[in-house]
């Protein structure tokens, strides 16, 4: 009788072993079939990191051209508020020397109104009689007129 229980004892171990074996066996083929799995996400994680690798250094690249541009760009504005400056700087310079020209304008504009009212009043001749006078004078057409009246 001991033997018998213990051969039924040896057959539930047995059984309970063969349960075990066929779960392990389908733990171990499940393992297998994740690790195929896995195997192909890795690989294709490695394309990818591959990709983004490669993407990452053409947008590093990218980066350094937008700042060599962005650099030259700040050049060219730095340039252009430079010649900005000095236009408005020229600009203020032409006004001032405008202002100083209608000023000696307007005071040559007085000082002719003052000469032709001086003529006017003291000679009774325009200026521009007595300038045709003197430049006939000078050049010496009315000498002769005047030499041969004096001489007579």
């Amino acid at each position: 009788m001991a033997a018998e229980a213990l051969a039924a004892r040896l057959n539930e171990e047995r059984t309970e072993l063969g349960r075990r074996e066929t779960a392990l066996q389908q733990q171990v083929t499940s393992i297998g079939d994740e690790t195929i799995v896995l195997a192909r996400q890795s690989e294709e994680l490695a394309l990818q990191l591959q990709g983004l690798r490669g993407e990452k250094l053409r947008l590093e690249n990218c980066q350094r051209e937008l700042e060599q541009e962005w650099d030259a760009a700040r050049t060219r504005v730095t340039q252009m508020e430079d010649h900005l400056r000095m236009g408005r700087q020229s600009l203020q310079e032409l006004r001032e020397q405008r202002s100083h020209a209608e000023v000696g304008r307007a005071k040559n504009d007085s000082d002719r109104e003052h000469l032709r009212e001086t003529c006017m009043s003291e000679v009774n001749a325009q200026p521009e009689d007595l300038i045709a006078t003197e430049a006939a004078f000078m050049s010496g057409e009315s000498w002769p007129s005047r030499k041969s009246t004096i001489v007579k």
